[in-house]
């Protein structure tokens, strides 16, 4: 007797739900990028450089006053070359009354006595300053330092720190490096300036050995 073979059948697993559950949770989580609002930055304006703008020259009436310092050790004549005038400044921080006219003049004839800062005009008080003086007169250029008087030179030598010292002498015209060596000079031997370190220095600038007087 024939024995009756039966055969099992078998049954493949359907996974097509489960990776279309896979799918649809894929896609439920994708940010939709079109759906989300991007805030730019509101752009910040860089603020522009003011322009400047070269100061107004002022005029100044002919007769007007003003006090003229000498910066020289020492006799300093001016003589106008048609004898209009002639100033003589006994000696150093000696100073005189002088028409803005005669400034002119002394500026036609005589450039050195602003060049080489044998003069210093002083502003006055309720007026006109020594800048617009300068620049009026054409010849602010040569006054670009801080210190002219005695006091602002001490002031300086005392208590100015060595990138101070250095701005202001390199600004010096012949007549002030002069001045200046003459106060250094006191103020080393009075014992006001006693630092080594001080005195090498303004040997070295103003070209004179302090040490020896020291």
């Amino acid at each position: 007797m024939a024995e009756k073979k039966t055969t099992k059948k078998t049954t493949k697993k359907k996974t097509t739900t489960k990776k279309a559950e896979e799918v649809k949770e894929v896609v439920d989580n994708e940010v939709k990028t079109e759906d989300i609002k991007v805030e730019e930055e509101p752009k910040v304006e860089q603020a522009k450089k003011p322009v400047r703008r070269p100061k107004k020259k002022v005029r100044i009436d002919r007769d007007e006053l003003f006090n003229v310092i000498s910066n020289v050790t020492g006799e300093l004549v001016f003589k106008a070359k048609d004898n209009s005038f002639e100033q003589t400044w006994s000696d150093s921080d000696d100073y005189a009354s002088l028409t803005y006219e005669e400034l002119q003049k002394i500026r036609r004839e005589g450039l050195r006595f602003f060049k080489d800062n044998w003069l210093v005009i002083e502003g006055q008080e309720d007026g006109y300053s020594a800048d617009e003086v300068y620049a009026a007169l054409n010849v602010d250029k040569f006054y670009r330092n801080e210190c002219n008087t005695i006091e602002d030179l001490e002031y300086l030598f005392l208590n100015g720190d060595t990138e101070e010292i250095k701005e202001e002498v390199n600004l010096m015209g012949t007549a002030l490096k002069q001045k200046s060596i003459d106060v250094v000079y006191g103020l080393v031997t009075n014992g006001d300036i006693d630092s080594r370190s001080r005195i090498n220095l303004l040997s070295s600038l103003l070209g004179y050995d302090f040490g020896e007087d020291a």
